[in-house]
């Protein structure tokens, strides 16, 4: 048999269950502005849109105080536009992307 399509459900049946993958971003973007999340701190305003999201997160008291700490300064929102540019080479390959080089539709 021949197949022409695929439908998953990506909302963690398939892809990531426990939602992992964003949660490693944040925490990976924020180390290399050299603030150190926990997993329990970036897990907090998930749901929330990823500016606000980070924002948020520079608003925590602890991850605040590490930012002034390292940086002198209070976290702005020029600091939140930073954390947010897209992280280059860093691509989102998957069992989608496969399929679609095989021909099929997902």
């Amino acid at each position: 048999m021949k197949y022409e399509a695929v439908i998953f459900d990506w909302a963690g049946t398939t892809v990531d269950y426990g939602c992992f993958a964003p949660v490693q971003t944040f925490v990976e973007v924020f180390q290399d502005y050299g603030i150190r999340p926990t997993v329990e701190e970036t897990r907090k305003p998930m749901g929330m849109l990823k500016w606000d999201h980070i924002k948020a997160m520079l608003g925590m008291e602890r991850i605040r105080s590490e930012f002034v700490k390292r940086y002198g300064r209070e976290p702005e929102n020029r600091d939140v536009d930073a954390l947010s540019q897209p992280v280059h080479g860093k691509t989102s390959e998957g069992a989608g992307s496969v399929l679609r080089t095989q021909g099929l539709c997902v």
